[in-house]
């Protein structure tokens, strides 16, 4: 029946729950630098209050995202994908494979869109916030997700072409060049285009390579900052960075 079913749920996410806190005490004692320094409860309530603007239908029950049914066109890949995402703290996610399909799935479902590979990097720090607050709801971090993704990432996964994408590579050489024109030319000359720097970092929203402290610091100031052009202005700012290193 429906009542077992949800009781079952409940009881899973208990489960789920008891194993972040175990698992977030040995991060506590084994990792230091990985505590999330700024992620508080009142940096969740100033995120709400910007992303859940950006959100056509707010998710209020933590059933529906732990019933999530796979779909057959994305099964495979997603499966594939789970393994490899935020690779360098496995440890975070052992407990959080099963959650992060969950969620994909659900995402995917709720949004009727085809998996791509790179929502799982962006989907999975949100998740991960769970080690830090434990008791936040998962529809809270699913709202979260789904405001971050519609305002920096949302044509990049609905679209079945690469249209958006490619102009937004198509934007990077041109702030270069108003920036620092020396360096795009040096890139013109050895044929260096913004597919080779600009598609995992607009695809992922920086959420894939960065350390997860890192990327907690820098998710709070660019959700603060709430402009959806601010991940193409760090990537320039990377690149001029990088040049002067």
């Amino acid at each position: 029946t429906s009542e077992e079913n949800k009781e079952i749920l409940i009881s899973q996410e208990y489960e789920h729950k008891e194993k972040l806190n175990n698992e977030y005490e040995k991060i506590l004692k084994n990792n230091p630098q990985q505590v999330f320094i700024e992620i508080t409860e009142e940096t969740i309530e100033n995120w709400k209050k910007i992303l859940y603007k950006k959100i056509p239908n707010i998710i209020n029950e933590d059933c529906n995202i732990l019933n999530s049914e796979k779909t057959k066109e994305n099964s495979k890949i997603v499966s594939n994908d789970i393994p490899r995402t935020r690779g360098r703290e496995k440890i975070l996610l052992n407990s959080f494979s099963s959650l992060l399909e969950y969620f994909i799935n659900f995402y995917c479902n709720n949004n009727k869109i085809l998996y791509k590979q790179g929502l799982s990097e962006i989907i999975a720090p949100f998740l991960v916030l769970k080690y830090k607050l434990p008791n936040i709801p998962y529809y809270t971090i699913y709202n979260l997700l789904s405001g971050f993704i519609n305002t920096y990432a949302t044509n990049y996964y609905y679209e079945k072409t690469c249209f958006s994408l490619t102009n937004s590579l198509y934007l990077l050489p041109l702030l270069l060049k108003y920036h620092s024109p020396a360096l795009q030319n040096l890139f013109d000359k050895i044929l260096i285009n913004p597919e080779m720097y600009g598609t995992s970092w607009l695809l992922t929203s920086f959420c894939s390579k960065l350390q997860l402290h890192l990327l907690y610091h820098l998710m709070n100031k660019i959700i603060i900052e709430d402009d959806p052009f601010m991940f193409h202005f760090l990537i320039i700012a990377l690149l001029i960075n990088k040049q002067k290193i």
